[in-house]
């Protein structure tokens, strides 16, 4: 099996001439192997490895989701609530309708796409609480339609600090990073972290244009923004994919309760009368007959994909240092079907339809 898996991503970095990625699988409460290949700064021929950090981009949202959900189970706030009710700053709005905390977690907040803006330095982003100020705009009725939406992961980051009274980062650290032992993780480039960190890549696509490396950056505000502004490795993230597979529990650690782990892993908004579409801050989609729950994400010089089946226990974290300008990921999907091997499919997991799905589907035909 990890003969056939590394063939695979061999293959894909080369075809593609890819700097360098690190790829890792678990099953059940471990690693069950990890391995980097390529280079993570090419200039210097440093080889990648397990231990490696990238910018983890927008695959900080589940992380970060994570912490917020622990906030609910203090009894800060409920799903449903409206986000405005809990803001010191308020989301600017000319519907009747607010959109809730939900809304925030599934994109459909009725806020548009909206890039956080990149800095060279750090003195010159705002605070995380004046750019919610000024970027938490609704220009749609709230629950009608997804888009997705950096702006609701920023909201959240400054509900951490409302609900928790400091920085989002540091509660995340406190409460998340440390307890599953992402000793390598942050939301800064500290030096422990700098020591390992992989250079980024970027070019224009094409495979036979030379990739050019990336300058160091802030994403957004200070702290740089919660929508995707983890660093991290894929040993450490295999932790947290470890917690998400075992009911929110790391090493008889208890992260969140079992009851919110399937409340985030639940589906909250199918696409179209499908079943696939949004849990809480991870896309829900079926594959190879198994629910799987991924996240991916990119920015200047990195792009990456985690992705579990949670019935079979297994996930893939693959995080790599090259963004082309394309909508390439890391194919963490294909590489989780290669560690699950031959399993049987699931009927019922095809086959059973929500009854307010049913009725809909009998008013279409």
């Amino acid at each position: 099996m990890f003969e056939q898996l590394e063939k695979f991503i061999v293959a894909e970095l080369e075809s593609r001439k890819h700097p360098g990625s690190s790829v890792a699988t678990v099953r059940d409460n471990e690693i069950i192997w990890a391995k980097g290949f390529g280079h993570c700064d090419m200039e210097k021929k440093v080889q990648a490895t397990p231990e490696t950090v990238y910018r983890c981009a927008s695959v900080t949202k589940p992380v970060v989701a994570t912490g917020f959900l622990q906030l609910m189970e203090r009894g800060k706030f409920h799903l449903d609530d409206p986000v405005n009710n809990h803001l010191d700053v308020k989301i600017q709005t000319r519907f009747e309708k607010e959109p809730t905390i939900r809304h925030l977690l599934t994109h459909y907040s009725g806020m548009p796409t909206r890039v956080p803006p990149i800095y060279s330095d750090k003195k010159d982003a705002p605070i995380l609480k004046e750019y919610v100020s000024e970027a938490a705009r609704i220009v749609e009725l709230p629950g009608k339609s997804y888009a997705y939406c950096n702006t609701a992961f920023a909201v959240i980051g400054h509900l951490i600090e409302v609900f928790s009274g400091k920085p989002y980062d540091d509660y995340v650290k406190e409460n998340v990073l440390r307890p599953l032992e992402m000793d390598s993780s942050g939301f800064e480039l500290t030096e422990r972290i700098e020591e390992s960190f992989a250079q980024g890549y970027e070019r224009a696509g094409r495979p036979e244009e030379t990739s050019q490396p990336v300058k160091p950056y802030v994403i957004g505000t200070v702290p740089q923004d919660p929508a995707g502004s983890l660093f991290s490795t894929v040993i450490d993230l295999s932790h947290f994919l470890i917690s998400h597979l075992n009911g929110g529990v790391y090493k008889g650690l208890r992260i969140l309760r079992t009851e919110t782990i399937e409340e985030m892993h639940k589906l909250q908004v199918g696409a179209g009368g499908s079943r696939n579409g949004m849990a809480l801050s991870w896309f829900r989609n079926i594959h190879d007959g198994h629910v799987m729950l991924s996240h991916t994400g990119s920015v200047p010089g990195f792009a990456n994909h985690i992705a579990f089946y949670p019935d079979l226990r297994i996930g893939v974290c693959w995080l790599s240092n090259l963004n082309d300008g394309t909508a390439w990921r890391p194919p963490a999907p294909t590489a989780l079907r290669i560690v699950a091997g031959e399993t049987p499919f699931n009927p019922k997991t095809i086959q059973t339809v929500p009854d307010e799905w049913r009725k809909l589907i009998g008013t279409l035909w």
